[in-house]
């Protein structure tokens, strides 16, 4: 009965844990925290605690510091965040947790309850919730134990916090051995230890909250029976009352975090409810009238693994009979996919007697499929031998969805990570200057407003950048605010867009600095921008005057004045006007829709040894069709082909735009950026495809989905690529291709494509 009992006692906290954590996930959901109302998540914060008294909710961010503190006041300095390890491992797991014993702000004891809050997949707060000891202690004491017997919870620091009898003189104070020692695994064990008076007790001792935590339960050892050495695992006495049991079901409804060890417990009880005798019998009922009653999905199989009990709630969640379920009627509820691989672990678990877990998705009655963790432990008898299994399913579905999202965002940072890196690229190779000075100077400029609106673009978490904002952090570098006249509605712009822009503002902020306004004390600068008669259309005017005067414009086109034309009018779609003015350079810029919103901003594999580039054909006179929707990207890689020897056709920035140019050109190959401005270049490829012509993909992605099986065979080259690497790539594709054509050896010196 002292096990039950501390199992019992167990449960009840895991309960009042699951219970505390599930309000502070429901305040997790607040549309207040997406904006950063803090005005009205404090109302919705202490609704809560008028609820609940005992709660302070304080958020930290992932840099541990705090944003909120509902015990201060808006203008109230926050104080630094206490138990940094438990809120990094929040961060870090995604997963609640319950922190140590610590001082609070006004110096009391006091235990936290951490959960993540989840926008986009990833964790952004963490929400804690003090808890004070006493009522750890409140919930030992609804456990009613019998006269003389003692229940405490031990956090993983071996203190006291909770306490159902002496909670005032014992909750905060350490405690010794045996408690202190660790317990082996998740499991329960009892022993008996000695107090100062002589007397002898006997204790349980089981795995509880969080790792490290513990709860015991303490009786004089002539009232429990002869003792056993300690650290033992403990044989089961007599069968749990109805109390008990119902806690250890109830329990059996807390998160997936703790389910494995609720089906532990549930599983030992359901043992002894069916060994046979009268008194066993009416636990049995007792067992069947809660588990008919719980809303988890339970199931009871034979030896043979074949069901034999699943409850109701199993049966309305399928939409099926209990008869349908039996023996194996469950395979017709899982996924066709997930069948054989599902029923394939459960026959090992049966002939190995070791415990089933897997997952599968589970068809809920309305049709949906579902996924689900599905776990399952053997029941032995004495002799050692498989009676029976208990098992359970658990709803993951929801989970699984946030594994998704998250490895979805990380393609998607792996991918503009390398378009940056080629974009770098790119500015090296074709920045140009007399002296490596000046050389170095134009590079760094050009990196540095790349990483000034990759800057804005990470603290908007990539929802766009507002323009105002660019130009006001761009034009820092180059002049105070005196001289320049900043106006415009609140527009953003896109994430594909912002970066284009900013380079295009710094060539102009450059030039006005070297040569411009911004080179004459007197000079002034005038951006502007506005939405005209059609709003899908956003106009942005650079307006220099009073800087050296301007006897004609210029006759040369520098990289600066390439790279404005090729961003504005071919990656952006947009158009441009350069007027050259005695006093001073007026541009007028135009975007369209899809480049700007109005209003708020809300390890690879290894590649092959490079091939001997005197096997491979020369690539003069061949024709490279070029599709990459980066500017500066697209102008390295022509430069390189033509240095090689290439004719390029394009290069091609949208999809419809390459079609065009297939329609009326046969290039003897093709090079396809994936994502171009948003849609993917796949149509380009089955065109290419259609005609015969070779072609690989360079591309930012790391690896590439929705690729079916006349794609998986085309090269991918990963950005950035090196001048060489390309240059040999599309020689061999060529070569290869025409030897296949007149079954010649590849890169032979005739292989020559007619």
């Amino acid at each position: 009965m002292l096990e039950q009992s501390a199992v019992a006692a167990e449960m009840a906290i895991s309960l009042y844990v699951g219970q505390e954590t599930g309000r502070l996930e429901g305040l997790a959901a607040s549309s207040s925290l997406d904006s950063g109302n803090w005005t009205s998540f404090r109302i919705e914060a202490r609704r809560l605690i008028d609820r609940h008294p005992h709660w302070l909710n304080i958020i930290v961010t992932d840099d541990s510091r705090q944003v909120f503190n509902e015990r201060l006041g808006p203008e109230q300095p926050l104080p630094p965040v206490r138990d940094l390890d438990s809120v990094r491992t929040v961060f870090e797991s995604g997963r609640p947790a319950v922190g140590n014993l610590a001082p609070g702000a006004n110096g009391t004891l006091g235990a936290a309850f951490r959960v993540p809050v989840f926008r986009n997949g990833l964790v952004r707060y963490t929400l804690v919730a003090p808890a004070a000891p006493t009522l750890f202690s409140r919930v030992l004491r609804e456990q009613k134990l019998p006269a003389g017997w003692t229940a405490l919870v031990v956090d993983a620091n071996g203190i006291v916090a909770g306490h159902s009898s002496d909670a005032e003189t014992t909750v905060g104070k350490p405690i010794g051995t045996p408690l202190a020692d660790p317990l082996p695994g998740a499991g329960t064990m009892t022993g008996t230890v000695s107090m100062p008076d002589g007397t002898d007790y006997r204790i349980a001792v089981a795995a509880a909250i969080a790792p490290g935590w513990r709860v015991a339960v303490m009786a004089p050892a002539l009232l429990v029976g002869a003792p056993a050495r300690f650290g033992e695992y403990a044989v089961w006495g007599a069968v749990a009352s109805g109390a008990v049991l119902a806690v250890v079901l109830i329990g059996a409804l807390l998160s997936a975090a703790t389910s494995r060890r609720t089906l532990d417990n549930l599983s030992r009880l359901h043992a002894r409810a069916v060994a046979g005798d009268a008194a066993l019998a009416r636990s049995e009922a007792q067992f069947r009238t809660l588990a008919e009653s719980m809303p988890a999905l339970l199931f009871v199989t034979n030896s043979a693994g074949e069901n034999i009990y699943t409850n109701p709630r199993f049966q309305e969640y399928c939409g099926l009979r209990a008869e349908d379920l039996l023996g194996t009627g469950w395979h017709a509820v899982v996924h066709p996919e997930d069948r054989d691989r599902a029923a394939c672990l459960w026959d090992r678990a049966v002939r190995s007697g070791t415990i089933y877990e897997a997952e599968y998705r589970f068809r809920r009655s309305d049709g949906a499929w579902r996924w689900f963790l599905g776990r399952a432990i053997p029941q032995r008898n004495d002799d050692g031998n498989i009676e029976r299994w208990v098992g359970t399913g658990t709803d993951i579905q929801a989970m699984r969805e946030a594994e998704e999202r998250l490895h979805l965002l990380m393609r998607e940072v792996d991918h503009r990570a390398k378009n940056a890196l080629a974009v770098v690229q790119s500015i090296l190779y074709l920045s140009r200057a007399d002296d490596p000075a000046t050389f170095a100077e134009a590079v760094e400029g050009r990196i540095n407003a790349m990483a000034r609106v990759h800057s804005l673009l990470s603290a908007s978490r990539w929802s766009g950048v507002m323009l105002g904002e660019l130009i006001t952090r761009e034009l820092a570098a180059f002049s105070t605010r005196r001289r320049v006249d900043i106006q415009g509605p609140a527009v953003a712009l896109r994430p594909e867009a912002a970066q284009a822009v900013a380079l295009v503002l710094h060539e102009l902020a450059t030039n006005a600095a070297k040569y411009g306004a911004l080179a004459a004390d007197g000079g002034r600068l005038a951006v502007t921008w506005s939405l005209g008669e059609d709003p899908r259309e956003l106009t942005l005017v650079w307006r220099e005057e009073g800087g050296p005067a301007l006897v004609e414009p210029p006759k040369g086109r520098g990289f600066g004045m390439v790279m404005i034309e090729q961003v504005v009018g071919r990656q952006l779609n947009g158009r441009l006007d350069f007027d050259w003015r005695s006093i001073g350079l007026c541009c007028t810029m135009a975007y369209p829709e899809d480049c700007f919103t109005v209003g708020g901003v809300v390890g690879a594999p290894a590649e092959p040894a490079p091939e001997d580039a005197n096997s491979l054909p020369s690539p003069g006179g061949r024709s490279i069709l070029v599709v990459e929707d980066e500017a500066i990207t697209a102008l390295a890689a022509v430069q390189t082909l033509e240095e090689a020897g290439f004719t390029v056709i394009g290069p091609a920035a949208r999809v419809g735009e390459a079609i065009d140019l297939l329609r009326t050109s046969l290039p003897d190959a093709a090079m396809l950026d994936i994502n171009l401005f948003g849609s993917p270049a796949y149509p380009i490829a089955e065109a290419l495809k259609g005609r015969g012509i070779p072609f690989l993909f360079c591309t930012g992605y790391q690896d590439l989905n929705h690729v079916d099986g006349i794609m998986e065979d085309v090269p991918v080259l990963s950005k950035p690529v090196a001048a060489g690497k390309l240059v040999r790539e599309l020689t061999k594709l060529i070569a290869d291709n025409a030897a296949s054509q007149v079954g010649q050896p590849a890169h032979g010196a005739d292989a020559r494509q007619t």
